[in-house]
């Protein structure tokens, strides 16, 4: 099961317990190595790609999804995340395209381009499973997405792309939302909110993963019964646990000082595997012995061998919504979620500066004794929120009136105007607020913001909310 060994499709559930008992769940999935390994990409990134071996996998499996939920059970999908990541990384430019490679682990958009057809093929290889992955750009109304982008995302991530209206956000909710809960089996419902989308919002990334397994043997359904689980030391709970005597795939790993049971689904190309520590307050020891050195798990469970064992698994229904951008950024991706540095320039076909106000994942799992339902659905909105800076600059204008140094009435539709204000919202500093020609329109199109200030504000394009008269 290690990355040199791996000789077929693996989904490697991991079921675990924090400090409170409550139950961690992460899936990894990991492929079969190609025949024959073309130059244009390197199977051990492939492999770290489909066995949870990326920065983006590593932060978004740990201790910053468990922190952000304390006393929760979690289920999460770190492998679902790294297709939208690969899509912004295709679509920006700079130091936030570096960061995103960076954090996937691929050296540039060739490698990207190489290597996630084949990641794509392998996760759906598994047979006797159900492995379902879907992706969809939303693009708002009179935009369009660049060509190369649009060949791209189509290619490698088999997405689908539509214009949608956002201003009419709770439609545009209502529909993605449903598309989701179509590709996950009606278990990922609300993924996006109204709130999410406005006249800024320009696109929106959303995919699905999806997975359903039945054990190869199942559980008896009437050897359920309720059993003591261990919240803490000192807290101990009765839950409903399914039982099953058979031959299954153990070690004991000294090194995590925790046990690793294997349950395989019905095909033999696809296991759960669960690490539980041997103390009841483990987990956190655990995970950081996993942060510290990931391949003590490869190693571990290269030590598995077949056994009779008396198995008890607690029966449980988990589902979790994970605010990514938070735990991104604690990862060290970070330019992205801002304006000024996010750079997404390769996106749409209009050059206005992009950046991503939104990230999101809903996941789900349930485990039963027939086997285990996983799924796991992201949303990326990406935003032009210059029209939002513009209209508080203009707001703040009018509660100062008698610090305004300008506020020139605009002759012609299509005068070049330039207002300075004083402010104390720029450190009173000169800020100057240029326009280009005003059309016909209700709104003006603004040009750049400046700042005499170093510190200041220093954006491209946007679009101004109000007019002066």
């Amino acid at each position: 099961m290690g990355l040199a060994s791996v000789s077929k499709a693996e989904l490697r559930p991991k079921l675990r317990t924090n400090s409170n008992g409550n139950i961690v769940y992460t899936v990894e999935v990991g492929g079969p190595a190609a025949a024959a390994s073309p130059p244009r990409y390197n199977m051990t990134e492939i492999s770290q790609l489909t066995q949870g071996r990326t920065c983006v996998e590593r932060g978004c499996r740990h201790e910053e999804v468990v922190k952000s939920n304390p006393g929760k059970s979690v289920v999460l999908s770190a492998f679902s995340v790294l297709p939208p990541l690969a899509q912004l990384s295709l679509a920006s430019v700079g130091e936030s395209h570096d960061e995103l490679l960076h954090a996937m682990g691929l050296q540039n958009n060739n490698v990207t381009r190489a290597m996630f057809p084949v990641v794509m093929q392998q996760l759906q290889s598994a047979k006797g499973v159900e492995l379902k992955l879907a992706s969809k750009v939303y693009v708002a109304q009179g935009y369009q997405i660049q060509e190369q982008f649009k060949a791209d995302t189509r290619r490698l991530f088999y997405s689908e792309i539509k214009n949608i209206n956002f201003i009419k956000s709770t439609d545009a909710a209502s529909e993605i939302n449903q598309w989701v809960e179509d590709k996950t089996n009606h278990r990922i419902k609300d993924l996006t909110k109204p709130d999410y989308f406005d006249e800024d919002t320009r696109a929106v990334l959303v995919n699905a993963i999806y997975f359903k397994g039945s054990w190869r043997t199942k559980f008896i359904k009437d050897a359920t019964t309720d059993r003591d689980f261990h919240v803490s030391a000192a807290n101990t709970i009765k839950i409903p646990t399914m039982f099953s005597y058979n031959k299954f795939k153990y070690s004991r790993s000294d090194e995590l000082n925790a046990q690793l049971l294997e349950i395989p689904y019905e095909g033999d190309e696809a296991s759960f595997l669960i690490v539980l520590p041997n103390d009841i307050e483990g987990l956190p020891a655990l995970e950081q012995k996993l942060k510290e050195n990931p391949a003590l798990l490869t190693e571990a469970s290269q030590q598995m061998y077949s056994r009779e064992l008396e198995v008890f698994l607690p029966k449980f229904k988990i589902e979790t919504t994970i605010d990514l951008k938070e735990v991104l950024q604690k990862i060290g991706v970070t330019k992205i979620f801002k304006l000024e540095s996010a750079r997404l320039e390769n996106l749409i076909e209009t050059q206005e500066p992009l950046y991503v106000s939104t990230a999101i994942q809903k996941a789900f799992i349930e485990v039963n004794e027939e086997g285990a339902e996983a799924t796991a659905a992201n949303a990326s909105c990406t935003n032009l929120n210059f029209g939002k800076f513009i209209k508080s600059v203009i707001k703040k204008l009018d509660q100062n009136e008698e610090r305004k140094r300008a506020r020139p009435h605009i002759p012609e539709d299509d005068a070049d105007v330039w207002v300075s204000s004083y402010d104390e919202t720029f450190k009173d500093e000169q800020c100057s607020l240029e326009t280009l020609p005003m059309g016909c329109s209700e709104y003006g199109l603004c040009h750049r913001i400046t700042s005499d200030d170093a510190a200041g504000f220093h954006f491209t394009y946007g679009r101004t909310l109000q007019r002066w008269h």
